[in-house]
């Protein structure tokens, strides 16, 4: 499935705790027939952070395919988690009560005293088999669509209040996040029409706590 890396690290994490745990992702290696897609592999980056990393690791990684592939929308993602690599450090997964109008997408809140990340993943994907992937009929990527999640409401304890509502893209930090509608409410948060992309298929929104 889609989430395996995520099933895969989360028990990793929950095997290590309560110490931190750095996590990792592949990239390129020529120990495979054939390279992932970037969107496949911002996929499993964005796992590494819904499972509660710590550090991140990216490992295989060739060189000489760099210059064969995308490497915006991994760079993207990287410099996401650069942004935000202090709260991810000092906050905890399991940061807010989440609930969604269904679409497939994977969700994780990360909350310090002062700051919560919301990641957000795109998994409407299809295409990829483990079965048949190997032998070269069919099924050897994951194909992305682009799609908009009706709703996404979150909430946090009471006596705490949520605000200034951002994304972290890349190395930006964007006060008005493109294509999503936000609700604020004391300690609860409802975003509406969230465009999730089928390239840059995770996103990194903000929000500052105060008690």
């Amino acid at each position: 499935p889609i989430d395996y890396p995520y099933l895969y690290l989360k028990n990793t994490r929950n095997n290590h705790m309560p110490l931190p745990t750095w996590l990792y992702s592949q990239l390129y290696s020529d120990a495979w027939s054939y390279q992932a897609n970037a969107n496949e592999i911002v996929a499993q980056i964005a796992q590494t952070v819904l499972a509660g990393a710590k550090g991140v690791t990216l490992f295989q990684s060739k060189q000489d395919e760099f210059d064969q592939h995308d490497l915006k929308p991994i760079k993207q993602i990287l410099n996401s988690i650069q942004g935000v690599k202090e709260h991810l450090r000092i906050g905890s997964i399991g940061g807010a009560k989440i609930t969604s109008s269904g679409e497939p997408i994977m969700y994780e809140a990360i909350r310090t005293p002062n700051k919560l990340v919301l990641v957000v993943l795109n998994t409407k994907a299809h295409g990829y088999s483990n079965l048949i992937c190997h032998i070269y009929i069919a099924g050897k990527h994951w194909n992305f669509d682009e799609q908009k999640v009706g709703k996404l409401e979150l909430e946090i304890p009471d006596g705490m209040t949520l605000s200034n509502f951002a994304e972290q893209i890349g190395s930006d930090t964007v006060t008005k996040p493109d294509g999503v509608h936000a609700e604020i409410s004391g300690n609860s948060v409802k975003l509406k029409d969230m465009v999730m992309d089928s390239k840059n298929v995770a996103r990194f929104f903000t929000f500052d706590i105060t008690e």
